[in-house]
């Protein structure tokens, strides 16, 4: 059975403001999900090209779709590694990939480093100062 979750208001957005004003997540199992865009009917995906090309709205037809997948890890926690999907394509056809990545996480629930992904971040950042926010407010 698919579960979801929506994030927003799903009001109509204020002028000079791209969709979406919402997001919805549709998780189909533990390692697969899709993330949509919407604006006020949430029957209607807003993401498309003309979305992120507003001067040439006649690609608002090229619509996207973005998923989430699990993949295997060499991290003992779990959720570490996730490829984003990125597809394309005219109405509901939306097989070109293009623009997908993979994600990994360097810290765990917990605040700990989780290797073999936090040492890689280390080495990749090198001397780059970092600011992260932990939405604790005691440190």
């Amino acid at each position: 059975m698919d579960r979801g979750l929506i994030i927003g208001d799903g009001k109509k957005p204020a002028p000079g403001v791209t969709p979406p004003s919402c997001l919805s997540f549709n998780f189909q199992d533990e390692k697969h999900g899709i993330l949509q865009g919407h604006s006020t009917d949430l029957r209607v995906d807003t993401i498309n090209v003309g979305t992120f090309v507003p001067f040439c709205p006649c690609l608002t037809c090229i619509g996207g779709k973005f998923t989430l997948e699990a993949l295997e890890s060499p991290s003992a926690e779990p959720g570490s590694s996730w490829k984003r999907g990125c597809f394309w394509g005219p109405c509901n056809c939306k097989s070109v990939e293009f623009g997908s990545y993979n994600l990994v996480k360097v810290i765990t629930g917990d605040g700990k480093p989780n290797e073999p992904y936090y040492s890689e971040f280390i080495k990749y950042m090198g001397d780059v100062r970092l600011f992260c926010w932990t939405g604790l407010t005691e440190q």
